[in-house]
């Protein structure tokens, strides 16, 4: 039997990819159906909290506190400085278009950040800092980096949800991972040496540093520079 699961992490961690080969395995995941800004939301204690579905979204980080005990929480990572490229290029950073307003709204300290690189840094710091503490006492916490995924990774994180996935020959998870990296458009995003050059001399320089060290990835040369 399925556990209840999120998939979540910092936009552009692969949260999209990561739903296409859970759907793909027949894994049932929406994709921000109910964790959008855009969508009606009931009150728990006076807080407004999307509806528990089987959900992928960057969005549903923020929730995680009012979440029933015992979630499976997905985690996508990708190199920290790639996803720091993606979000200083969109409008949402500079607090532009729905999703913009709302993520100020939710994270207020962004506008005391003095450009684009240190907002989308500090977005990237907190997103995770926040997933780790909501985790840490009340749902298992799986961690799935998406930008050097191999088939037996994925294995073991589906298997995590259904144990039925114990018995699918690996090749089928191969199989589900290559169409759902190949078509999400933000896997491909080129992370610059301009930007890098800027990241390093940004505040959030250090900090995002030891994130690399914590996630197991080297901030000074990138692991899959050509899936940035």
């Amino acid at each position: 039997m399925s556990k209840p699961f999120v998939i979540t992490g910092t936009r552009f961690s692969g949260i999209h990819a990561t739903a296409s080969m859970f759907n793909a395995l027949g894994m049932n995941t929406a994709v921000e159906s109910s964790y959008s800004p855009f969508k009606l939301m009931k009150t728990v204690n006076g807080v407004s909290v999307p509806p528990m579905v089987n959900e992928a979204s960057w969005l549903t980080s923020f929730w995680l506190d009012y979440m029933q005990d015992s979630m499976v929480v997905i985690q996508t990572l990708r190199h920290p400085i790639d996803v720091i490229s993606c979000l200083v290029a969109d409008p949402m950073i500079n607090s532009q278009g729905p999703h913009g307003y709302w993520l100020m709204d939710r994270m207020p300290f962004l506008a005391f950040e003095k450009n684009a690189l240190d907002r989308a840094a500090r977005v990237v710091i907190e997103t995770h800092t926040d997933i780790q503490r909501a985790c840490q006492d009340s749902h298992t916490l799986l961690k799935m980096r998406v930008d050097d995924l191999d088939p037996f990774d994925l294995k073991s994180i589906v298997s995590s949800v259904d144990m039925d996935y114990m018995k699918v020959d690996t090749r089928t998870f191969q199989d589900a991972i290559g169409p759902a990296i190949i078509d999400d458009h933000e896997m491909r995003h080129v992370t610059t040496d301009e930007l890098i050059y800027a990241m390093k001399q940004s505040k959030h320089w250090d900090t995002i540093q030891h994130l690399c060290y914590v996630l197991g990835y080297n901030a000074e040369l990138r692991n899959n520079a050509t899936a940035s």
